[in-house]
């Protein structure tokens, strides 16, 4: 089943309809309406969202294909429903809204986030946003509200950089690849962090890694490239510990609490 031709239309599923829906050319749709098994497949091509989705029974969009885009072009705050997407995954996003886009759950940027207006918020209803793309990807000053995520997940063995100051409220988890921290650019950590492969790299000069949470932190072992960081920040009341070797480049600043370099038997070179 192909979606009907024709932009800005409303786009409802039968109740029990027989096959997906696919895309056979770029198309903007008002809003999207489906509580029936089957998806609505981009296949490669831009899906434009100027208005709602509403989806229910488990209906969700197949946006996962090689140079698939959706793009959220309303005029008043638009919103991702949980599990809007299949296997929570989105090839290319853009957001083209003055007014923001906000999600729930998890969101799995397979590619490019582009935003023209607007951002993505990444904060509201405390979600998680992964980059899981497989060519190197981009965490820049135009992406997300106030500069900041609620959990992010690293998962891409190209790597990812960030270019910008960036927060991370709750959780940063690092499964595979390099997260790198560009110059002059801080990285300040609310909540946990893990690493189960992959690593932080924040040797450039006068990067910054801020640990800045409400209960007591911990720096795995080997969370950072050659366990170097150039500068380290410790704003945490109930103290900062870390595992393994901690090579400080340049400077270790301390405005709450401390930096525990004796509990786990580490190294300070």
């Amino acid at each position: 089943m192909n979606v009907p031709v024709g932009n800005n239309i409303d786009l409802f599923f039968d109740v029990a309809p027989s096959n997906h829906c696919y895309l056979t050319a770029d198309q903007v749709i008002n809003n999207i309406t489906n509580g029936s098994s089957k998806r609505l497949v981009t296949n490669g091509y831009k899906l434009t969202i100027t208005g709602n989705i509403n989806l229910t029974n488990g209906a969700q969009i197949d946006a996962s294909s090689a140079s698939s885009t959706v793009a959220f072009a309303g005029t008043s705050a638009q919103v991702i429903p949980p599990g809007a997407f299949l296997t929570d995954k989105v090839y290319n996003l853009t957001i083209n809204n003055a007014n923001n886009v906000t999600f729930s759950g998890t969101l799995n940027l397979l590619n490019t986030l582009t935003t023209t207006a607007g951002l993505l918020d990444a904060t509201t209803n405390s979600p998680t946003i992964i980059f899981g793309g497989t060519s190197a990807q981009t965490i820049d000053a135009t992406k997300f509200v106030s500069g900041k995520a609620y959990n992010l997940t690293i998962n891409n063995a190209s790597g990812v950089t960030i270019t910008t100051d960036f927060t991370v409220d709750n959780t940063l988890s690092i499964s595979s690849g390099i997260l790198t921290l560009s110059a002059t650019k801080s990285l300040t950590l609310k909540g946990n962090l893990t690493v189960t492969s992959g690593q932080i790299d924040a040797s450039a000069s006068t990067a910054t890694v801020v640990f800045a949470g409400t209960a007591a932190q911990s720096i795995p072992t080997g969370a950072f490239n050659i366990n170097k960081v150039y500068n380290l920040t410790v704003n945490n009341s109930n103290n900062v510990t870390f595992n393994g070797t901690l090579n400080l480049l340049n400077t270790l600043t301390t405005t709450s609490g401390l930096l525990n370099a004796s509990t786990n038997n580490p190294t300070l070179p």
